[in-house]
């Protein structure tokens, strides 16, 4: 794959390890929700909350969210191609 944050995400998944998940995040990370902003919230430490109640509501999620987020970034690589660059045109006038 080429992502490897997302790499290190799934293997923090998988592991359960809150640790490792954390810290593929930026400190000022920012998770908003246009639809219902009470749900939006600005930091790692709320990401860690929120996957600690979702690894402990689920203890068995592992192998889906990988193979999950791997087919959407496939996705992604295959839909956000960018088109190549315009072929040089002549120079500007002498």
């Amino acid at each position: 794959m080429d992502f490897p944050v997302v790499e290190r995400l799934i293997d923090a998944i998988n592991a359960h390890d809150l640790d490792a998940l954390t810290a593929t995040f930026a400190d000022d990370f920012t998770s908003t929700w246009p639809a219902h902003p009470a749900r939006s919230f600005s930091s790692p430490q709320q990401v860690r909350r929120n996957w600690e109640a979702v690894f402990t509501q689920f203890p068995e999620l592992r192998d889906r969210a990988a193979r999950t987020a791997r087919a959407c970034l496939s996705g992604v690589r295959r839909h956000t191609a960018l088109p190549a660059p315009p072929a040089p045109g002549p120079g500007p006038a002498p």
